[in-house]
């Protein structure tokens, strides 16, 4: 209030003093009187009229207390606090401009009106005018370097300019004049977190709680900086006792939904995130994470319901987007998802995730061009983030275009590989964060020594702990004890991995082994439960790579066998750790991994070629039977395979039912002179529910064989029945060149089906030839490609030839089965292995 104009009456002060007590103690109806009866007996008085005005702004008559002011403005247009009190009208009335107008006068009068000053500050920032907020913060410290609100002011406006250090600097100048105000510290420590220092806004945040320990968003802004730290334990207990203090803040417990998910308490998290829901039903990032979880869960087409609801309430929301593109693909709906990945790329084009998340599922759907240039748009975005980098180089075609194109990739990869592992850069968690591994060099028909150690060597430089050493590794004296052996893989389920290891988990002597398994996916179904039920003990492992480290570790195995190191995202990161004494894998990826933490690479004499032990960086064990103890499969009953595919009278069915990656661009010539030597025939593939291989292998094959490709027919994929029934009803049975059979080789020959076979100068390309020397029956395996050819014609066409063969393999496949001399082949190799690990280490 301006000074107390004279000449006044000895009780007309005292009464004027009195009404702005009265006002400044919020007593606004006893101030009102008081005023009016002045007003009624000093209408010109200027501080009564102006007192009305601000009383009249209290009681929300803004127009009422405009007048005042305008009338005062009239009689000295640079009273300073007339002109604050008039912005302060205008500003109620929603005239914007009008206000800054008054304010920035009221300064231009008085440059050291603080009061002023900040109000003129509030109003730039509520007109989104943060530039010249920022300006005007610059100007007032000049004057008044300790007027509080305007370095507030000024963090403010630099917020709103994104320049993030700028506003922490300010923020900062006001926790000197402020030292320990809440209001500040919270301010600081949101900015912190905004630039990155996680650290400093957890100090930040503690300190708020210091002073206000019940201050639930202050715990719940410290749980979020810890999740960002990565101590997703503690950001959980923070979400939790914000949710205690405030039972209705619904950002508080869909952020400990997020630390739940971090944790892989997937079931925990959404049900969370179910009551973050209830409190908010339109928090549309509540939704997101409980879809996240439902996928990780299993249980995608609950997650694509929620993600659809978020996307009708919210259309074109890319964080729904992209979630849902992960439900669609666990549905092996890969064409929707490649397309909602494109769409959503579309929609944030400066978003280096989603451009990387779309490459990701176009190289998946083997569209590798458009892959690498979406991968390459998210490098450019992020130049500094190493994981798509990593996910380029390691970007190889699914189905290649020719040979020439198999040798430029993998050339590119050792290139990039070798410049990202001299880089010095950082990566997160690889198997959350890359989830891929080198698995289709395997389908190139070279040697994969070279570039599966580089892309080891690439991981440990950018994630060192991978090479974890467990303190439990050390092998134990064996006196007294039996060896503890832990199989160790994703699909120790109804797959290739659990038919070909089951018998080993089930059958290996009791007296001289105990048997862990260990899951690194959670699958259930009947053969998982049967392979636990035949062991001595399961383990589920945390799906956190560091938790799961430290649970295969306190297990203390003395062998670790993993199947199929390769295969699996999640089983290959946890591969590189030493975590027992003797680590060893096998023919489930038959490929060698690259890695120094593997110790033997389990194969066997009639498998590998001479010189095999230079395709390895393992140490190659040579078994004298299949590492396999194979439940012989059972006949399926015949459910017309030629039927549906349509073929006409006196067709000859070949069949090569493999994963279309095993297709070889050298498989080609010799497909084509197949069809070229046997007009009848037809060759019968089976489709991937991914799109873009049907295509890349059918357009190849186009090229290869323009005149014959119309007989070749893609049949969708089939339950077991159905493939076992294709296996019987096709004339002639074709094993891949380079990359054979497999699962689909045994489980020919189990039902008494001959394979015609090209052994590779691999193992992986020599299953059929050793399934057959294991028979002692050689019958149908070809030396060159024009023998292949015939020895296909010649089964297909001869019903005496095709009988024959029928009935060899009928009567020799038991050689196969239920192996039981595999099994003790095995139990003398992992003996061996651990008494030489035991006299490495000078263990009595």
């Amino acid at each position: 209030m301006s000074a107390i104009p004279s000449p006044l009456s000895p009780e007309d002060a005292a009464s004027l003093k009195d009404a702005i007590s009265r006002f400044d103690a919020g007593q606004i109806d006893e101030a009102e009187r008081a005023a009016r009866a002045l007003l009624a007996r000093l209408p010109g008085n200027p501080d009564v009229r102006h007192l009305l005005a601000l009383v009249s702004l209290r009681r929300g008559r803004a127009d009422e207390a405009l007048a005042f002011v305008d009338g005062l403005l009239r009689e000295a247009p640079r009273d300073a606090f007339a002109l604050n009190t008039r912005g302060a009208a205008c500003q109620a009335l929603g005239k914007a401009d009008e206000a800054i107008q008054a304010y920035r006068a009221a300064l231009d009068a008085d440059a050291g009106y603080a009061d002023a000053a900040g109000n003129l500050g509030m109003a730039l920032l509520a007109a989104r005018r943060f530039a010249d907020a920022f300006s005007l913060c610059e100007e007032v410290l000049a004057n008044l370097p300790q007027f509080l609100p305007m370095w507030m002011v000024g963090g403010h406006a630099a917020l709103g300019l994104g320049r993030l250090e700028a506003a922490s600097a300010r923020f900062a100048g006001a926790l000197r004049l402020a030292p320990g105000h809440p209001g500040v510290l919270a301010l600081l420590g949101d900015t912190h977190f905004r630039t990155g220092s996680h650290a400093r806004a957890v100090e930040c945040f503690d300190a708020v709680i210091a002073a206000q320990p019940e201050d639930a968003g202050a715990h719940n802004n410290r749980g979020t900086a810890l999740l960002a730290l990565g101590r997703a334990a503690e950001a959980e207990a923070a979400f939790r006792r914000a949710t205690q203090i405030n039972p209705s803040l619904a950002p508080a417990w869909h952020n400990l939904a997020c630390a739940l998910l971090e944790r892989g308490q997937f079931a925990a998290c959404e049900e969370i995130e179910r009551r973050a829901l209830a409190l908010s039903p339109a928090f549309a990032e509540a939704a997101i994470t409980r879809a996240a979880a439902l996928n990780e869960l299993g249980r995608a087409s609950e997650a694509e319901v929620v993600l659809r609801e978020v996307l009708r309430r919210e259309p074109g929301k890319v964080p729904a987007m992209v979630n849902l593109c992960g439900s669609l693909t666990v549905l092996k709906r890969h064409g929707e998802s490649v397309e909602l990945a494109r769409e959503a790329a579309r929609l944030a084009p400066g978003d280096a995730a989603v451009q990387g998340m779309a490459a990701n599922l176009l190289a998946e759907d083997g569209r590798h061009e458009e892959a690498l240039a979406r991968f390459d748009e998210a490098i450019r975005l992020a130049p500094g983030e190493a994981r798509w980098q990593v996910l380029r180089a390691l970007a190889l075609p699914v189905v290649a275009r020719s040979t020439e194109a198999i040798g430029s990739a993998r050339d590119d990869l050792l290139r990039r590989v070798a410049r990202l592992a001299a880089s010095g850069c950082a990566l997160g968690d690889p198997a959350r964060s890359i989830g891929v591994t080198g698995f289709y060099l395997a389908y190139h028909g070279l040697s994969d020594r070279e570039p599966q150690r580089a892309i080891a060597e690439m991981f440990l430089a950018l994630h060192p702990a991978l090479g974890w050493q467990a303190p439990q590794a050390r092998p134990r004296p064996r006196a007294g004890r039996r060896l503890r052996v832990a199989f160790l893989s994703a699909f120790l389920h109804d797959h290739t991995i659990g038919k070909l290891f089951r018998g080993f988990v089930a059958r290996l002597d009791r007296r001289r082994f105990e048997v862990v398994v260990m899951h690194a996916m959670q699958r259930e179904d009947p053969v998982r439960a049967a392979i636990d039920a035949s062991a001595d003990g399961a383990i589920a492992l945390p799906p956190r790579l560091d938790e799961a480290r430290r649970a295969v570790a306190e297990a203390k195995p003395d062998i670790l066998f993993y199947p199929d190191v390769g295969m699996h995202p999640f089983s290959y990161f946890l591969a590189f750790a030493r975590l027992a004494p003797v680590q060893v894998t096998s023919w489930g990826h038959p490929d060698t991994t690259g890695l120094a933490s593997i110790d033997h690479f389990v194969s066997c004499e009639t498998l590998e070629p001479p010189g095999a032990q230079a395709h390895y960086g393992e140490r190659l064990a040579r078994l004298s039977r299949l590492p396999a103890c194979y439940a012989r499969p059972r006949p399926a009953p015949a459910i017309g395979a030629r039927a549906r595919l349509g073929l006409p009278p006196g067709a000859k069915l070949y069949a090569c039912p493999q994963s279309l990656f095993k297709f070889h661009p050298a498989f080609d010539a010799v497909l084509g002179a197949l069809l070229e030597a046997d007009p009848a025939g037809h060759l019968a593939l089976v489709s991937s529910a991914r799109t873009g291989w049907n295509e890349a292998l059918l357009a190849r094959l186009g090229r290869a064989f323009p005149e014959h490709v119309e007989r070749v027919r893609f049949l969708p994929f089939m339950p077991e029945a159905a493939f076992l029934d294709l296996l019987a009803s096709a004339d002639a049975v074709l094993d891949p060149v380079h990359f054979g059979g497999g699962n689909s080789t045994y489980e020919a020959l189990g039902l008494g089906v001959p394979v015609v076979t090209l052994p590779g100068p691999f193992m992986r390309g020599r299953v059929t030839l050793a399934c057959y020397r294991q028979m002692g029956f050689e019958d149908l395996v070809a030396a060159t490609t024009q023998e292949y050819v015939a020895l296909a014609v010649r089964l297909a066409n001869d019903a005496a030839f095709r009988e024959a063969m029928r009935s060899r393999v009928r009567e020799r496949s038991g050689a196969l089965f239920d192996d039981e001399l595999a099994v003790r082949d095995l139990e003398a190799f992992l003996e061996r292995a651990f008494d030489e690990a035991l006299e490495r280490e000078g263990a009595p």
